[in-house]
């Protein structure tokens, strides 16, 4: 991603005005969950490139102290098609915008994931999943020659 940042600026005179631009570079920013209700409210889980399981027990890549947490809950893999998440059998279960899932189920920008009293919003971030079959930088066709 690109950064434009300009700046426009006057002589303490008034005699004069000055210029410029730079153009950066910025990191994507990248896939996260947001705990927006319950006891840990506030904290941002990062969503990597692998798979990550979260749960209560240590040995969990993504640690959530609250006693309604499974020890291992739920399974959070990104892929080429976007974020998924996969509940581990829990007694509790997961939902996603109200709904128990069983099966790995896509996310989309802003849904909720509800798991042990817990409330995680989806933040896609600025990483755009790929669509099958379309190209990485797709072709432009210039213009026509007679």
């Amino acid at each position: 991603m690109l950064l434009l940042k300009c700046l426009f600026v006057s002589s303490p005179a008034g005699w004069g005005y000055a210029w410029g631009c730079e153009v950066g570079r910025t990191e994507p920013r990248r896939p996260r969950l947001v705990v927006t209700h319950g006891d840990l409210r506030g904290r941002v889980i990062e969503v990597p490139q692998a798979d990550v399981v979260i749960g209560r027990h240590p040995d969990s890549d993504v640690v959530l102290e609250s006693p309604y947490v499974s020890r291992s809950h739920l399974r959070v893999r990104q892929g080429a098609d976007g974020t998924w998440v996969t509940d581990l059998r829990t007694v509790g279960g997961t939902t996603v915008n109200g709904v128990r899932i069983k099966v790995p189920t896509l996310l989309n920008d802003g849904d909720e994931v509800c798991l042990g009293g817990l409330t995680l919003a989806y933040d896609a971030g600025d990483v755009t999943p790929a669509i099958p079959g379309e190209q990485e930088n797709p072709r432009v066709p210039g213009p026509r020659r007679r």
